[in-house]
């Protein structure tokens, strides 16, 4: 759990001796300070004089930082949930998965490290999920609204520090929203023009599809054609020879009713012949 220096300074026992504005005011407070060492003995502090040597963070430690500032946890968190959301909903698209994944990682030891409300933590998490949800199941905007809500509260709530750098302010949660709403809304139209879209594949795709005799059709009798790739009995009110191209005018189970290529006829009317 993180603390501010008030609350560390306050605790019971304390958790530090004492806070100072700057590294002067440091200094001054801690010159003739007694401190117990560890092994039990004391010592005065004599800071007159004192060198400052600043110490810079290396890279690893920068990039630490970086990744453990709340906005930029959230945004991997946000990041990491649609990541994998559009992985499962789309198999095999690899990429989003994996930055999904690393993304989720990172986002948890940031969380680790902040101090973190759990209840807003899992507003937040609902909220995506609800949002998730609205991709799935298309409730024409009710899950993405209380999505949206969850999310607010949860943002809000995030961070249990009265810090202000540490706050998200409402401009970076109203970007947030935005951006989710704009990807929930893409998918979801994704999802729905193919949901509405006409079958193209199986046997009701093959209806209009051209193909090429392998084995002559006699009237009334049948032969094979391959179209697609694939190998179907098939039908002809006139005979066909080898190698001539003809086109899927009927379906009936695995047999196909075909057409000479250069026929007028259309699969309409040779529905409507056999009726």
């Amino acid at each position: 759990e993180s603390f501010t220096e008030v609350e560390a300074l306050n605790a019971v026992p304390p958790l530090i001796d004492l806070v100072a504005s700057d590294i002067n005011q440091l200094l001054e407070t801690l010159n003739q300070r007694t401190v117990t060492r560890w092994d039990g003995t004391t010592e005065i502090l004599n800071m007159d004089g004192a060198l400052v040597e600043h110490i810079d963070m290396n890279w690893r430690q920068r990039l630490l930082s970086a990744i453990a500032h709340p906005q930029i946890a959230v945004l991997l968190f946000s990041l990491g949930t649609l990541g994998l959301t559009i992985e499962l909903w789309s198999p095999g698209a690899i990429l989003p998965g994996i930055v999904g994944g690393l993304s989720l990682l990172l986002a948890f030891f940031a969380f680790q490290i902040l101090p973190v409300n759990y209840v807003g933590l899992l507003l937040v998490l609902f909220g995506l999920l609800l949002l998730v949800f609205e991709i799935i199941t298309t409730s024409f905007g009710a899950l993405a609204l209380g999505g949206a809500i969850s999310m607010v509260l949860g943002l809000v709530m995030l961070i249990d520090s009265p810090a202000p750098e540490l706050q998200l302010g409402w401009a970076f949660i109203l970007a947030i929203l935005g951006a989710l709403a704009t990807v929930v809304m893409l998918l979801t139209r994704l999802g729905l023009r193919a949901q509405f879209r006409s079958a193209v594949t199986g046997s009701a795709g093959m209806l209009g599809e051209f193909g090429e005799v392998i084995d002559a059709i006699a009237p009334g009798g049948s032969g094979r054609v391959t179209t697609h790739g694939e190998i179907w009995l098939a039908t002809a009110r006139q005979p066909i020879s080898v190698g001539e191209r003809v086109r899927v005018v009927k379906i009936d189970g695995m047999t196909l009713t075909v057409l000479p290529e250069a026929s007028p006829g259309h699969a309409e009317k040779e529905s409507s012949h056999d009726t």
